[in-house]
């Protein structure tokens, strides 16, 4: 009996003699399995993925012990601690709220000296600002101990007044 074999280029089956036709196998542990045990392979990996991306999603990995937080206080006054994503690529941080509005936003570059980049405030302490390095506002920043520090002065305005262009002093503190 004889295996058939697509052809790749007209999509038509060719007939094939058996040893013309490899198994899919796959090695595992030193043993050589067949299709089948791929597709066991394959289904225990993908159900494996899905469940750590469902671990990852759940609303409760962020309230764990290990839910990190950000304290940012306006012109002297403590908006609170609000959790807080930080990421690193190279020597660029982001340290980022989990939400928008109110939250913030904080770039820093390591490496060096830690140089606070970029700070956007979005309604902390009835206010939204930006401080960008070389762009607007000033802001020096640092770290000890474990512990990111930046302070400075974002241009930006008071929800009491959105017309009217402002000023607010910042101070964020946070262990990434």
């Amino acid at each position: 009996m004889h295996r058939r074999a697509r052809s790749d280029l007209t999509g038509k089956y060719l007939a094939a003699p058996p040893h013309a036709v490899s198994k899919p196998s796959v090695v595992v542990a030193g043993k050589v399995g067949t299709a089948v045990h791929n597709r066991v392979v394959n289904a225990t990996a993908a159900v494996s993925v899905i469940a750590a991306a469902v671990a990852g999603c759940s609303s409760e990995s962020h309230a764990g012990v290990d839910a990190r937080t950000i304290k940012v206080l306006i012109n002297g006054s403590d908006t609170g601690h609000h959790l807080v994503d930080c990421t690193q690529v190279r020597w660029l941080w982001t340290l980022k709220t989990l939400t928008d509005d109110p939250g913030v936003t904080v770039q820093l570059q390591t490496g060096g000296d830690v140089v606070a980049k970029l700070v956007q405030i979005n309604n902390l302490g009835g206010f939204t600002g930006t401080f960008g390095q070389d762009i607007t506002g000033a802001a020096h920043a640092s770290f000890r101990n474990g512990t990111f520090k930046v302070v400075g002065t974002a241009a930006g305005w008071y929800h009491d007044k959105p017309g009217e262009r402002s000023s607010a002093r910042f101070e964020i503190i946070t262990a990434c």
